[in-house]
């Protein structure tokens, strides 16, 4: 989805994003929707959203770590606060996780081997 201006209660629910594409979601002035079950295999950013209202939920985001990558979920800019985080895994990325502090937003496990925490909010970054 392209930067399209204001888009209000969209939903997207198990989308794919083909092998080669450049961005999956980028979109700014998006508010109250839902973004869930979706998987990206992107070049450069899975999600890069601006807005407020959102709830990016069990997500799969997947770069080639010899791209020259962004970000698999970025969340930040003017206007950006009040979104949920949770449930994603985010792989290869330069940066898995960037999310401005006016958000909530489940911890972000980093660690390989078996899961200390049992925290059903988590999202993984490998």
């Amino acid at each position: 989805i392209p930067n399209t201006g204001e888009l209000c209660r969209n939903l997207v629910i198990d989308t794919v994003t083909v092998a080669n594409c450049y961005r999956g979601i980028f979109t700014e002035e998006l508010r109250n929707s839902v973004i869930t079950r979706c998987s990206f295999n992107v070049l450069s950013t899975g999600l890069h959203i601006q807005g407020r209202g959102i709830t990016i939920t069990e997500n799969y985001l997947m770069c080639d770590p010899a791209l020259d990558s962004n970000f698999g979920i970025h969340l930040g800019g003017s206007g950006t606060y009040d979104n949920h985080v949770s449930r994603n895994t985010c792989v290869g990325f330069d940066t898995n996780y960037s999310i401005e502090p006016n958000n909530t937003y489940g911890p972000i496990v980093t660690a390989a081997g078996p899961l200390s925490g049992t925290d059903p909010w988590a999202n993984f970054s490998r």
